[in-house]
């Protein structure tokens, strides 16, 4: 089974309009969560998710109930400077930004004990992400460094914890920042199951969103279902995924 996530059911709208066999439940009776069969695939979305404690507990479950294999995270996100809204972002590395347990165990800042500071993006679904855009002309798809945090960023100035200058954790460039994709790296790899982002920028951060731009950002969705699509068609030539094999 391949699980899909995102904040809001636009996220997955495009996903669920495909579906076979289609069946909801409701998780904590909060979480939405609808079944079915994608291009041969046994398939979970999951939405409602706003936080990375709510993303790491619905991936957790959903993982532990049901052979996933895989997990891909979609959505929206907020940039600085170096992206332009309507841009698709695909995760190179992932820094969980609010998280500093430094006080009590030997660990960096945003570091979990027992995990990686900074996650790598998986170099397989990378790769696959970077074949299929070209394939299908999608040329506004580019990688990015991903912050996740539990709370939605509304200025620079919250960022000051993690940020010197311009510069945050020597990166200088290239940022994204989500609310989900740090829960779901985190239950991804306690259970070895690859993971996949890959989202819409939907406004520099320093303004406020206006409805074009969610607009906009919407209609991006269509693109990212294209490659996504033809991911889970990739993943059904495959018997198993593992994070130790497509590294």
């Amino acid at each position: 089974m391949i699980l899909i996530l995102g904040s809001v059911y636009d996220d997955i709208l495009y996903f669920d309009t495909q579906l076979k066999k289609r069946r909801e439940e409701t998780f904590k009776d909060h979480f939405k969560i609808v079944f079915g069969e994608l291009y041969g695939q046994n398939v979970v979305l999951a939405y409602n998710i706003f936080t990375n404690y709510m993303s790491s507990v619905v991936t957790t479950y959903l993982i532990s109930k049901y052979d996933v294999i895989a997990v891909i995270n979609v959505g929206s996100v907020r940039c600085l400077e170096d992206f332009k809204d309507g841009d698709i972002v695909y995760s190179e590395t992932l820094f969980l930004g609010d998280c500093d347990v430094s006080l009590f165990e030997k660990v960096k800042i945003g570091q979990v004990p027992s995990y990686p500071q900074i996650f790598t993006g998986n170099s397989y679904f990378n790769n696959l992400i970077n074949s299929y855009s070209s394939k299908f002309i999608i040329s506004n798809v580019k990688k990015g460094n991903f912050i996740s945090l539990n709370k939605e960023l509304s200025s620079i100035d919250q960022l000051k914890d993690i940020r010197n200058n311009k510069i945050i954790l020597g990166y200088s460039k290239d940022f994204v920042f989500d609310t989900i994709y740090g829960g779901v790296s985190i239950a991804s790899q306690t259970f070895n199951v690859p993971s996949i982002c890959l989202k819409v920028v939907i406004s520099p951060l320093k303004d406020k969103v206006t409805t074009l731009e969610r607009i906009r950002c919407i209609k991006e969705y269509a693109n990212v279902g294209k490659i996504i699509s033809a991911i889970i068609l990739e993943i059904g030539r495959k018997d198993t995924l593992t994070v130790d094999t497509l590294n």
